[in-house]
């Protein structure tokens, strides 16, 4: 298992009011949900758009990423 790091955010009041709502939809019978589970929640499906929407931007960053330091 790869490490955590803990990280604080501030949203403002509509936007709590909205994380809020989802903890219903998340909840099971045996757990209830969490605001951490739902942040987390929007943070891997938000990667995921962003990332799709610059795909081309990411390619060039990982490909300089395994080049730098090369010699030829």
């Amino acid at each position: 298992m790869t490490s955590k790091q803990h990280t604080a955010v501030r949203v403002d009041d509509q936007t709590l009011a909205r994380i809020e709502a989802l903890r219903q939809i998340f909840s099971t019978t045996w757990r209830d949900a969490t605001i951490s589970d739902i942040l987390r929640a929007l943070i891997y499906s938000g990667l995921k758009v962003l990332e799709k929407e610059h795909a081309g931007e990411l390619k060039k960053q990982r490909k300089l990423k395994t080049t730098v330091g090369k010699h030829p």
